[in-house]
């Protein structure tokens, strides 16, 4: 045999490894596809809420000065049946940012739903189209009470789940906020749940916004969205490689009904990386100074507006520290960078804060001020793998305090300070009869608490009967029968709803 044949015979393997080495490394890396093409905002991570008649903006990309030729709204439910136009009072082009701030007016007369936006424009020659769905929500006033619902997350973690049966969890959940119909909802916990989320799992999510939900949600990420993933020392996805698929921004402030809504980045210090064979990286929030300051910008204001704040994190700042179920210390707040933030929330006399990764359903206050710190989570151990949990939130004339947060959806037992509702059976909708308990344990009144009731599904023209003093509405989901009761508690009270 030759010399060269020996060498290729030597090479050639070493070959093959080295394109088996570099594919899988290509396979771990690879993301789906920018769901955001040229409309920046409004998206449906960050949407727009607006009452008829009102102006809003669009920024999309662009080269050059465009050409709006059409902006219109479309129902999300029925997108193509109906359409209403908007009007264009002005456009501002930056060169620099290469982008155009476009301002419209929403029709006076329009229904109240959840609309897509879409947009035609010329950048130069070229004539472009853009669609952004669930991205303007229109409202009338609430003159008394409005409401809002917090999710924990949605994670697919496709490496380990059955993505089918995660799918159907999602929607099933969207089923249930679209029957409750708050005027928004915001995400605390962001999309990844895991280090190798599929290359589909952004663009799958983001279908089952397009097709079932019909509720506008703001998004925050989490740490596994925005950070970097080293492995021995390499790294393997670069910091928010992941998450500028989902969106644009990893904050947001919107005005609703005399109060500020913030959501803040609580994984924004440099170098936030998740590294993936260290068991005790619990992935422990930081806030960079930078996002601090952006923060206490928006609290001044919202201040100076006379609004009340509500603020959105994933790390809840309430501790650096959180107890798990083996007795010991778990880091989920950098220690300097959890008393800063601390700090300006007591210091804007903030109403209420909104958290998620711990995965636990808590209701809390920390220091000297009257700030609620809630987390939401239905996971029996502290920084575990979750299911996606739910709060709504009531807001009645003005006022948000615990009275008014439910309880985290769907466990056996759902504890809010000394109010409770006990369920016999899981309330996860595999059950055809229940008992439910309620109990007061505050000293004042409690008016218009609402439960929400899960229910195996009966057919279509059956009704379950409740015992016990409430209105109740029932509807049909896509698996399961859904029950809302409302009713008021005296102090002390105690109540028994029986459901068969």
């Amino acid at each position: 045999m030759s010399l060269g044949k020996k060498i290729l015979l030597v090479l050639l393997p070493l070959f093959a490894l080295a394109l088996t080495v570099l594919g899988l490394f290509v396979y771990l890396r690879r993301l789906p596809q920018p769901l955001v093409r040229q409309i920046i905002s409004p998206a449906w991570t960050h949407p727009v809420l607006i009452e008829p008649g009102d102006t809003f903006e669009i920024t999309v990309k662009c080269a050059e000065e465009p050409e709006i030729e059409r902006v219109v709204l479309n129902n999300t439910a029925a997108p193509e049946e109906l359409e209403y136009k908007l009007k264009v009072e002005k456009s501002v082009f930056s060169k620099e940012k290469q982008s155009a701030v476009i301002t419209v007016r929403a029709p006076k007369i329009v229904p109240e739903v959840l609309y897509d936006i879409s947009i035609w424009y010329r950048d130069g020659s070229i004539l472009l189209h853009d669609r952004q769905v669930n991205s303007v929500a229109v409202r009338m006033p609430r003159e008394h009470a409005f409401s809002f619902a917090v999710v924990s997350q949605f994670a697919f973690r496709a490496d380990v789940d059955n993505p089918a049966q995660r799918r159907k969890k999602i929607r099933a959940m969207f089923d249930e906020l679209n029957l409750m119909n708050p005027d928004f909802i915001v995400l605390t916990g962001g999309i990844s749940d895991g280090l190798w989320n599929g290359a589909e799992d952004v663009r799958t999510l983001f279908q089952l916004v397009e097709n079932s939900l019909q509720v506008p949600m703001f998004i925050i990420p989490n740490e596994d969205d925005i950070g970097r993933v080293s492995l021995l020392g390499r790294t393997l996805r670069s910091e928010n490689t992941l998450w500028r698929r989902v969106s644009n921004t990893r904050r947001f402030r919107f005005a609703h009904q005399g109060f500020a809504f913030i959501g803040a980045d609580t994984y924004s210090c440099a170098d936030r990386t998740r590294r993936v064979i260290s068991r005790g990286d619990t992935a422990p929030g930081c806030i960079s100074e930078k996002e601090l300051r952006w923060l206490e910008k928006q609290f001044e204001k919202a201040t100076g507006d006379k609004q009340q704040i509500v603020l959105f994190t994933h790390h809840s700042p309430a501790r650096a520290k959180w107890t798990n179920d083996q007795g010991l210390n778990v880091d989920v707040f950098q220690q300097e960078s959890q008393k800063k933030l601390l700090k300006i929330i007591q210091k804007y006399d903030v109403k209420v804060v909104f958290s998620g990764h711990v995965q636990r359903d808590t209701v809390q206050r920390a220091g000297n001020a009257d700030t609620l710190f809630v987390t939401t989570g239905r996971s029996k151990t502290l920084i575990g793998a979750d299911e996606p949990a739910m709060r709504l939130v009531a807001v009645e004339n003005g006022v948000l305090n615990a009275d008014n947060i439910s309880y985290v959806n769907k466990p056996a037992s759902m504890p809010l300070g000394r109010v409770t509702a006990t369920f016999r059976k899981p309330n996860d909708g595999g059950a055809s009869a229940n008992s439910i308990t309620v109990n007061n344990g505050i000293k004042r009144p409690l008016s218009n608490m609402a439960i929400t009731v899960i229910m195996a599904r009966k057919d279509d023209n059956s009704n379950y009967e409740v015992k016990g003093e409430a209105s109740v509405v029932q509807a049909y989901g896509t698996t399961s029968q859904f029950l809302f009761l409302a009713f008021d508690l005296e102090p002390g009270e105690k109540r028994i709803f029986e459901i068969k």
